[in-house]
């Protein structure tokens, strides 16, 4: 599974990447949920990059 997770300091796209073994996909999901929650990634683009 990959995310996104924000933008570099040059404004590109920064995504992280998880695997699991087979069956396991409800753990992936699981830390996908918690990681969005967190990370608050989908409010930003690149111009808004190094702002709080």
């Amino acid at each position: 599974m990959s995310l996104p997770i924000g933008f570099s300091d040059n404004g590109l796209p920064i995504g992280i990447q998880f695997a699991t073994r087979p069956g396991s996909e409800a753990l992936l999901l699981a830390l996908a949920y918690q990681l969005q929650a967190t990370v608050e990634w989908c409010g930003r683009n690149p111009n808004s990059v190094g702002e709080n």
